[in-house]
């Protein structure tokens, strides 16, 4: 129980999990902040999804497919809506799957149809509480203070513009 766990200089030997997850962990901590990703269209509209608590997200019970019948509209309101971005669900391409490189999320038309997205998407189900909307930017961003600023400059009788503005800010298209 006293003895020390095997290692090579410090990196512990392969078998030793838990002594992996912590390496795995503190490397991913460590360069999280320098190595920020361009997000790919479906985690982007979960991540708006869940800060701003959308009501359109489909709810588990209702999801149960049967297999017998076609899928009904409200199972499939996902699906179209990450068509509208440029995603075509379930359609991957080959041999390779869904692409991890940022050139292939981020064409001007890409990044329009975002815009266009959440200027939509301002419209289902997300508070128009000034209030609500500061939380939100307090409690998911690091620097909060640079999205307040992009916000001030907002036309503030056009909610979906605010709303475009803060989920097409840099801070929440990387990750």
């Amino acid at each position: 129980m006293g003895q020390p766990r095997p290692s090579h200089n410090g990196v512990p030997y392969p078998g030793l999990l838990p002594e992996i997850h912590k390496a795995v962990v503190k490397s991913a901590f460590d360069y999280s902040s320098t190595n920020r990703k361009f997000q790919q269209p479906e985690t982007w509209v979960l991540q708006m999804a869940r800060m701003f608590g959308f009501s359109w997200l489909p709810q588990a019970e209702k999801m149960k497919y049967d297999f017998k019948k076609e899928p009904s509209e409200y199972q499939t309101q996902i699906t179209d809506k990450l068509r509208e971005l440029g995603h075509l669900p379930f359609r991957p391409q080959q041999p390779n799957g869904w692409s991890d490189f940022e050139e292939d999320w981020i064409s001007p038309e890409l990044i329009i149809r975002r815009l266009i997205f959440a200027s939509k998407m301002a419209n289902y189900g997300v508070k128009r509480d000034n209030n609500f909307i500061k939380t939100v930017i307090e409690k998911n961003f690091d620097e909060p203070d640079k999205i307040n600023k992009l916000i001030e400059k907002q036309d503030k009788n056009f909610f979906g513009n605010i709303f475009a503005t803060i989920c097409n800010s840099s801070e929440m298209l990387k990750a």
